[in-house]
């Protein structure tokens, strides 16, 4: 059965969020580390659990890039949506918009999934209400969570090198975002912009037709 993201009390989830958004990287999430940000109880062990299950933390206990993305304040929100997306991924696929259906269907979700008894259900189903308070879903391809690759610049014909610029921006998901910034020498020879917009036909929207 999948494990699904369960604190002791789901009120430490907001407080944690806040202590990555606003203290320094530690080397190591442990007790050691929980009670030194305030964390004292035998239960507030189970967030290590939790923020695993998120991504935010590895599998020897070190904060990952998705701890240190969710610390850019612009986007933290949309950070930790898309890792709420990937924790229940089984959850959001019954349910695409999981993050506005009823508890029931939440509860019923988490019965299926695990073994666990109604007094953990009840926390697990907290736990999901917590995390979705202090997430955007609207915006996670913002959050600039996968990896970025930048593109050589295009030879255009006509416009000098280092005139025209190409970023591709490629994300966890099918989103694909492309940004073009372009600057073209001032002239009044049409054949320079006839080659400049044949070079972006040929090089940005391919028709299959190999010219």
């Amino acid at each position: 059965m999948a494990e699904v993201p369960t604190a002791m009390s789901a009120k430490t989830i907001e407080r944690f969020l806040n202590v990555i958004e606003t203290s320094g990287v530690p080397s190591k999430v442990d007790t050691k580390y929980l009670k030194s940000v305030g964390f004292k109880s035998g239960n507030d062990t189970s967030l290590i659990g939790v923020f695993k299950l998120l991504g935010f933390i590895d599998a020897s206990q070190a904060p990952t890039q998705t701890w240190r993305n969710y610390r850019d304040k612009t986007k933290s929100s949309a950070v930790l949506g898309a890792a709420i997306k990937t924790a229940y991924a089984g959850l959001f696929e019954l349910y695409p918009d999981a993050h506005r259906k009823d508890e029931e269907a939440v509860r019923n979700w988490i019965r299926s999934t695990t073994t666990a008894g109604e007094v953990t259900v009840q926390r697990a189903m907290a736990t999901f209400k917590a995390l979705v308070s202090k997430a955007d879903f609207e915006n996670i391809d913002s959050a600039n969570t996968g990896h970025v690759a930048t593109a050589t610049a295009a030879t255009i014909p006509g416009v000098p090198q280092g005139q025209a610029s190409i970023t591709q921006a490629v994300r966890s998901g099918p989103a694909v975002n492309i940004n073009i910034e372009l600057q073209i020498p001032a002239t009044n020879d049409p054949e320079v912009y006839e080659n400049f917009f044949a070079a972006m036909k040929k090089h940005l929207f391919d028709d299959g037709d190999g010219k």
